[in-house]
């Protein structure tokens, strides 16, 4: 597992194993808070470790019943904790074949409450990137 540090303002942090003392910060952060995107759908732990901690979340979008209940797993996981699941920023990624293939998974995500795509381009064929963007632009439009 990972070990939680916490920078003070003197610059220096420590755990139980690890000390630094006067560590140079420059230049500062952009931002106080750098969001935190968790990938995953396993429904026990992953999501769970997304209601807890994560800003964000990227599931697989290969079968729109199971994205269904990821996010109802999802939900139920941010009701335990006591977080509003509105508060995260779920994505969802698919390799895509076509752009019509893409603004068909994108409408459907996107009804789903899905808040934007991830897209896996493996082929490396990069001829449609720009149809992409246009079709995902219209269907999120808030991205």
């Amino acid at each position: 597992m990972f070990e939680a540090y916490t920078l003070r303002a003197d610059g220096s942090t420590a755990s139980d194993t690890h000390e630094a003392r006067r560590v140079p910060n420059q230049p500062p952060p952009v931002r106080a808070h750098i969001p935190i995107l968790v990938g995953g759908g396993g429904e026990r732990r992953t999501l769970r470790i997304v209601a807890q901690y994560a800003d964000a979340a990227n599931i697989a979008a290969n079968d729109m019943d199971v994205v269904r209940r990821k996010l109802g797993v999802l939900s139920a996981h941010c009701a335990d904790v006591g977080r509003d699941p509105a508060s995260l920023y779920v994505t969802a990624f698919f390799v895509p074949d076509s752009a019509a293939h893409v603004e068909s998974v994108a409408r459907q995500l996107a009804g789903l409450g899905v808040d934007g795509v991830i897209l896996a381009l493996t082929s490396g064929r990069t001829a449609d990137i720009d149809e992409y963007g246009r079709i995902l632009g219209d269907t999120f439009p808030q991205v």
